[in-house]
């Protein structure tokens, strides 16, 4: 599953766990290359005390080669058994064969600098305290790499495994590139966001919309946003562009964003496109289709935000166009019946009844 998109869908279903709160902060790739000011590959040496040389600096321009760094937490990576190496198989035993166990003699750390007046690197993903820089390390042994990360039972902490568990397969020199791809497309797309022409920054923001970093696309659609009506055009082809289908609810939002009550027309046309589309597909799905189809997962989440960028407009003249989903929407049971695919009709529900008051614009003729 797209990463993005089933954030998304997280967010648009308004799903919850009780387990949240127990969790700890895990590694992830992405988040900790995008977040971190300062990225190094550095040693502990002889002794696992939290004091690190610098061995070389693949972001940001604080630190040196050669230069001592004070990381305390690592040395809670001190006692052997906390550096053991779990397997694969649920995560919740020790390997079959040999044990084996991650050294600190080549460490990348993914930091945030210092508050001021204190030398104490930060971590650049943050979480329970105690934890936080568990989920901004990486390890190299061998040429193999590993990472904290959360698997099986919540609360017992996350654990040293393979980062190729992940869904990548990751070696030292590979890790050092793929990381400078993302430091490289953070840099460039800083550029893109101050070019002071909102027409030429739409345009350059728009190369970023099917990036293949998540935080890159939100950045670029949020830019995008903040163009107002110098975004349209580009968000306009980027709606026509089939190959950034995944994409099209952030790059729907965003137009709601920039035009305003200017597109109101256009989305309520966007709407009865998408109503069309659910007439076919909907009657033809199998139960809980919504994990398992992830092409038409993004159509939903496309028709959500759709309907979430129309209702604060307050424009009449969507009524009919809502309603014609409202009711189609309640008579499919593979919609009506699914609780996680029932969002749209209440968004319907919300849009009517505030169509319904005074505060409603009048209806565009």
């Amino acid at each position: 599953m797209r990463l993005w998109s089933w954030l998304l869908l997280v967010i648009v279903l308004g799903w919850r766990s009780p387990a949240i709160a127990e969790t700890v902060p895990s590694f992830n790739f992405e988040q900790a290359a995008w977040g971190a000011t300062e990225i190094v590959l550095a040693t502990e040496g002889d002794k696992i005390d939290g004091r690190l040389e610098v061995l070389e600096v693949w972001k940001g321009t604080s630190l040196k080669p050669g230069e001592t760094i004070s990381v305390p937490e690592l040395a809670a990576f001190e006692p052997q058994d906390r550096r053991l190496v779990y397997h694969a198989r649920g995560y919740a035993e020790k390997d079959a064969g040999p044990a084996k166990y991650v050294t600190g003699s080549r460490i990348v750390l993914f930091l945030a600098r210092p508050v001021p007046g204190s030398e104490k690197w930060l971590p650049a993903i943050a979480g329970m305290p105690g934890h936080e820089m568990d989920a901004s390390v990486v390890w190299i042994e061998g040429g193999e790499l590993f990472a904290c990360i959360q698997f099986g039972t919540i609360g017992r902490g996350a654990d040293v495994v393979p980062l190729a568990l992940q869904g990548k397969e990751f070696t030292g020199p590979a890790f050092k590139g793929l990381v400078k791809d993302v430091v490289d497309t953070q840099a460039a797309l800083r550029k893109a966001t101050v070019i002071e022409d909102p027409a030429q920054r739409a345009q350059a923001l728009s190369h970023y919309g099917g990036s293949k970093y998540d935080l890159a696309r939100q950045s670029a659609f949020d830019g995008l946003s903040q163009c107002g009506k110098a975004a349209l055009p580009v968000l306009r082809a980027m709606l026509a562009d089939e190959a950034l289908a995944p994409w099209h609810s952030q790059a729907v939002q965003a137009l709601g964003r920039a035009g305003g009550a200017a597109v109101a027309p256009e989305l309520t046309k966007l709407l009865e496109s998408e109503t069309e589309y659910w007439k076919q597909t909907a009657p033809k799905l199998e139960r809980q289709w919504i994990y398992y189809r992830p092409a038409i997962r993004d159509r939903y989440v496309k028709l959500l935000y759709t309907l979430h960028a129309l209702e604060p407009l307050k424009d009449d003249g969507c009524k009919a166009a809502v309603i014609a989903l409202r009711d189609f929407w309640q008579t499919v049971p593979q919609l009506e019946d699914d609780p996680s695919a029932r969002e749209p009709r209440q968004i319907c529900d919300n849009i009517l009844k505030t169509l319904a008051t005074s505060e409603a614009t009048p209806k565009r003729q």
